[in-house]
């Protein structure tokens, strides 16, 4: 902790506007012994902060000084003002850049004794905030950029949802979220930079075990929202690609935050259920291949569904209850071959089943079960029906693949049989 201090000491002296190191000045002061002066200090930065138009580091700023005793609502009520639903303040452009990640030498720091550092500490923080505080006294109040959620919130639902969050530190290389494991919370990047990365398929796995890069998230990007709406498992890793600073919250705090504020989870699970929907525009071939427009009015007629691992979806030989988009989770479909099932194919998110049954009016050829806590887009067979006459072209799609998964469901059966042809008994 010394050695940190002395880094972010001489980091906020040689720049004030350094908001990451002044926070860190006031972690140091607070666990080096002086809480009250550290509990000031974050209060005073997160005011300073939220005028730079960054609500998530002003937030992690509050959410500190909370920690430690502080008496935030005041400023709560402050930053739901500027940033909350109603607010004149809001502007839709993004957020300015936040400065750099350091790549040369950090700051010469010459070794101190434990009160001689939580002085400078303290010396630098207010210089920082009262430079802050003499400009704001001459400046218009600037516009801030809308952010996630919170900006669609009233005061009282804003306040609800910031208390629910805690702050998080990474550093650069620990692994925040990991694919394949429950999850129960979402994040929100205060400060640095996380990587997004998935294992790759199993038939590339013998050539190399390296993850797939997914994306570079910064800060105010949100991740691990679905945890919250649905019970399924981490569908991709996220790892902290610098030191990094991340507002959690988790399901039960917001539905505590809920209790107080009902707005708050009315938002929050509108707000997941929106993103959702956007990846999976983005993952469905067949969604992609349709106009915004059509694309929205054919979402509304889908009715989300949760099934448990082990749960089954169709089953072979009776007809499909209708189509299914895999929003998350994982199905395997499987097919009866001498009493013992052959494994089709694994589908994850974007993938759609039953549509053979439905288009081609036949039982279902194949099973499909859910290997993990899956979540679904379901539309019924009567309403598909409906649908498909409006939208020929999307129809001519799920012929399409239909008879593609009809082909390579044959080509399995026969390669199977010519495998058991070879056998020596």
């Amino acid at each position: 902790m010394l050695g940190a201090a002395q880094l972010a000491t001489a980091a906020l002296s040689a720049d004030q506007n350094d908001h990451e190191a002044h926070l860190v000045c006031a972690e140091a002061v607070a666990a080096l012994g002086d809480k009250t002066a550290a509990r000031d200090a974050l209060l005073r930065l997160c005011r300073t902060i939220a005028e730079t138009g960054d609500l998530y580091m002003a937030l992690a700023a509050v959410l500190k000084a909370k920690e430690l005793g502080g008496k935030v609502q005041e400023v709560l009520d402050g930053l739901a003002s500027t940033y909350g639903a109603g607010s004149d303040r809001l502007r839709n452009a993004a957020p300015a850049a936040p400065p750099p990640v350091p790549r040369g030498a950090l700051p010469e720091v010459q070794p101190a004794e434990r009160g001689q550092l939580v002085l400078a500490a303290k010396q630098a923080m207010m210089e920082a905030s009262d430079g802050a505080e003499l400009s704001r006294e001459f400046d218009e109040p600037a516009a801030v950029p809308r952010a996630a959620i919170f900006s669609l919130l009233d005061r009282e639902a804003f306040v609800e949802l910031a208390r629910a969050l805690r702050v998080r530190r990474f550093p650069a290389g620990e692994i925040v979220l990991e694919e394949g494991t429950p999850g129960s919370s979402f994040f929100i990047v205060a400060n640095g930079e996380v990587n997004v990365e998935r294992k790759p398929p199993p038939a590339a796995r013998a050539g190399s075990t390296e993850p797939i890069h997914l994306a570079r998230l910064g800060p105010g990007s949100v991740f691990g929202e679905m945890a919250i709406i649905s019970r399924t498992p981490r569908s991709a890793s996220v790892v902290a690609a610098v030191p990094v600073v991340l507002l959690e919250a988790d399901r039960d705090a917001i539905e505590m935050a809920a209790l107080a504020a009902p707005r708050v989870g009315e938002e929050v699970v509108e707000y997941c259920r929106r993103r959702m929907l956007s990846n999976l525009l983005n993952l469905s071939p067949i969604l992609r291949r349709l106009d915004s427009t059509r694309r929205a009015s054919l979402l509304r007629q889908f009715e989300m569904q949760f099934f448990d691992r082990g749960a089954v979806l169709i089953r072979e030989d009776e007809a499909s209850a209708g189509m299914y988009l895999l929003v998350s989770g994982e199905v395997e479909v499987s097919r009866k071959e001498d009493a013992e099932p052959l494994v089709l194919a694994r589908l994850g998110p974007g993938n759609v089943v039953g549509e053979i049954s439905l288009v081609l009016r036949r039982p279902a050829t194949a099973s499909v079960v859910a290997i993990h806590p899956t979540t679904v887009l379901h539309l019924g067979g009567e309403k598909f029906l409906e649908i498909v006459r409006d939208h020929a072209d999307l129809l001519a799609e799920l012929y399409e693949l239909a008879i593609r998964r009809e082909t390579e469901t044959m080509s399995i059966l026969a390669a199977e049989a010519e495998s058991a042809d070879t056998l020596l008994i």
